[in-house]
């Protein structure tokens, strides 16, 4: 691990473009293995109300709501105490995930450090934001953990390809974002006037 130059920590922005990125993939995991139980069990259909629950029908459920919560527990821990130590979100914007010293983390510390978001998630996401005001960028989730995040050439031997700037990827993941929140926006105010609109003809 070269210990040399100037450190560049993961800044808010290019961190919560890779979120965005990794949720969306481990969403669509997720759904491919809910999916297939809930048609089964005829959830979708109303079929599972009438019906008496089985042992195989609580097996079922609980492998579809665990099910998802353990994949995505893997693929932080798995990706970021890795060779790359980043998931594709982490890599797709340039940032990875060290030990205090620039090393790798262990598996474990990943699955750690992906309980402690649970904690970052619960208060009002608050443990997220903190990335954006303390000194070396951490979320809560990093001070329970340990790790720090990164630019990708950080603790390397060509520390001066660090780059500060946010670079086109994330730039393009944070318009989508806004593009899909003013989306919903435009959603919910025609919801609302369709909604006036009909109780006042009643």
């Amino acid at each position: 691990v070269h210990q040399g130059g100037e450190i560049v920590y993961g800044g808010f922005w290019k961190r919560f473009a890779a979120v965005m990125i990794d949720s969306f993939i481990v969403g669509i995991a997720g759904y491919a293995i809910q999916l297939p139980i809930f048609f089964s069990l005829g959830m979708f259909s109303g079929g599972f109300e009438n019906e008496t629950p089985t042992g195989g029908m609580v097996l079922a459920l609980i492998v579809a709501y665990v099910g998802p919560i353990l994949l995505q527990m893997f693929y932080f821990a798995w990706f970021h105490s890795s060779g790359k130590q980043a998931t594709p979100g982490k890599m797709a914007v340039g940032l990875k995930v060290v030990t205090e010293t620039g090393g790798r983390i262990s598996f474990a510390r990943g699955v750690g450090r992906f309980f402690a978001t649970w904690i970052s998630s619960l208060i009002l996401l608050i443990g997220y934001i903190m990335a954006a005001f303390t000194d070396r960028k951490r979320a809560l989730h990093d001070m329970i953990a340990g790790p720090l995040v990164v630019d990708q050439w950080a603790y390397t031997e060509r520390p001066d390809l660090q780059r500060k700037e946010l670079g086109v990827v994330t730039i393009v993941i944070l318009v989508l974002c806004a593009l899909f929140f003013l989306a919903v926006i435009g959603v919910v105010v025609v919801m609302i006037g369709a909604i006036a609109s009909s109780v006042g003809k009643f």
